[in-house]
């Protein structure tokens, strides 16, 4: 939301508090106030001294005038201005309701000593009045004069966003006997692993023929469960691989691994990723999830699989769709944002950094060809996905598609596993930048990442 406000309405004076912050969100991030306001710097002072450069008057000299010191004196009105030393013509009041008076003319001192006394307390500033306006009416009388000048800048301040839209092609959700089948699985995480590589991946594979795609997601809202989305070549199958499933988890379900399972409604993200970009990115999580079921079978450490995501990290910044400085300060800007969301403080980042220590003298063990080949499937899916988003969304997209794929390799505790992945590559390129003043370079690397 990027509120716009006609600037001659003074919300500020507004009683609701919700509508004043709504109205200064359009400030947000900028400057654009650049007179200098010395009552606002350096509150409750009885005289501020006029502030001119050349012949430009930066701020005008002003006074604080009381009712009870006026009283006090028992004099009049312009003797109490003059022992405060006002100039002739003064103006005060509010925002840009203010009145001028001179302080020669009594009935106008009249006026103002009304005024005093019913506010009690009141700030005076001094007003330069030409012998000659310019600003004249057909009578030759003057006009106090104001020139606005205006401050710009040709940067964009607030990125285009693109509205998300649903066609007829594009159903909000799926209900359950569609072409998605949407299963939660409950358990323990720890559990979770084995049951995808020995159970899930088994019955996946022995209903190829029955399967379009398909990919996972960890959950822990409502108990830790693991969401499946299957996209049936016919809805009719339905039955027939949820009583394959019940079959194949039948030892899982006695035993107490999985305590439930249900049958839902699949709501794609429509307004995460768009409707243009939601069938690329369910065909990526699918080579995703294959590819992580492939890692997951190899019982990687943690380390290891901090290496990977650094690799993959990597991959994605040596590509060309982002420059290295677009890269480098969303890579910034995300590791910050992480930092933020575990509230790090000095014992936190010193655990991290002699994590980090370990890190460094990681390296991925040999992967088989089988592996491999996943892997650079995997990358080469996720750097075309990102081709295939506006320019404006792909920094967005990759946050989310590398938030998904930490998702799935860890089993728990995965946002705090992204955190370490994001300030671990951090450091690496911030280190091997230093080092060679080149881009960062690693010996991982993967060919043909854009071949079919």
């Amino acid at each position: 939301m990027i509120p716009r406000l006609a600037s001659a309405y003074n919300y500020t004076r507004s009683d609701l508090p919700v509508f004043r912050l709504l109205c200064d969100l359009q400030h947000q991030g900028l400057t654009n106030q650049f007179s200098l306001q010395l009552r606002s710097i350096m509150p409750n002072f009885s005289f501020y001294p006029r502030v001119q450069f050349h012949n430009i008057i930066v701020s005008p000299a002003a006074w604080k005038i009381d009712w009870k010191q006026y009283r006090s004196t028992g004099g009049s009105i312009t003797a109490y201005l003059n022992s405060l030393g006002v100039s002739t013509f003064i103006r005060t009041g509010t925002g840009d309701q203010t009145l001028c008076f001179n302080s020669s003319n009594i009935n106008e001192l009249e006026l103002l000593e009304e005024m005093l006394e019913k506010e009690k307390t009141l700030y005076i500033e001094e007003t330069i009045v030409p012998n000659g306006n310019i600003m004249q009416d057909v009578y030759g009388k003057n006009y106090a004069a104001q020139f606005l000048i205006t401050l710009q800048h040709q940067d964009t301040i607030y990125q285009n966003l693109s509205p998300v839209l649903r066609t007829s092609k594009s159903p909000s959700f799926y209900l359950p006997g569609t072409e998605w089948l949407y299963l939660e699985l409950y358990g323990h995480p720890r559990a979770f692993d084995k049951m995808l590589v020995d159970n899930i991946g088994e019955w996946l594979k022995a209903h190829h023929n029955l399967i379009y795609q398909w990919f996972f997601i960890r959950f822990n809202e409502g108990g830790d469960h693991v969401r499946l989305r299957v996209k049936m070549k016919d809805p009719v199958n339905m039955y027939i691989l949820l009583n394959s499933l019940t079959t194949t988890l039948k030892d899982e379900i006695c035993n107490g691994i999985i305590s439930d399972i249900q049958v839902k409604t699949y709501q794609p993200e429509w307004e995460r990723y768009g409707v243009e970009m939601m069938e690329p990115v369910e065909v990526h999580f699918c080579t995703d999830s294959r590819y992580v079921l492939e890692l997951v079978s190899l019982t990687l450490s943690d380390e290891v699989k901090y290496r990977l995501c650094a690799n993959l990290l990597n991959q994605i910044r040596l590509s060309d769709i982002f420059s290295f400085d677009e890269f480098d300060a969303w890579l910034k800007d995300t590791t910050e944002r992480w930092e933020q969301e575990h509230q790090l403080q000095v014992p936190g980042f010193k655990k991290l950094n002699q994590h980090y220590k370990a890190f460094q003298t990681t390296s991925v063990p040999r992967l088989s060809e089988a592996t491999l080949n996943s892997q650079n499937e995997f990358i080469r899916s996720l750097l075309n996905t990102l081709q295939q988003a506006g320019p404006a969304a792909r920094l967005s997209l990759l946050g989310s598609l590398v938030h998904m794929h930490v998702n799935r390799l860890f089993n728990y505790h995965q946002r705090t596993h992204e955190l370490i992945v994001y300030y671990f590559f951090s450091k690496e390129t911030a280190s091997a930048m230093r080092a060679v003043k080149t881009p960062l370079l690693h010996p991982f690397i993967v060919t043909n990442l854009f071949s079919s």
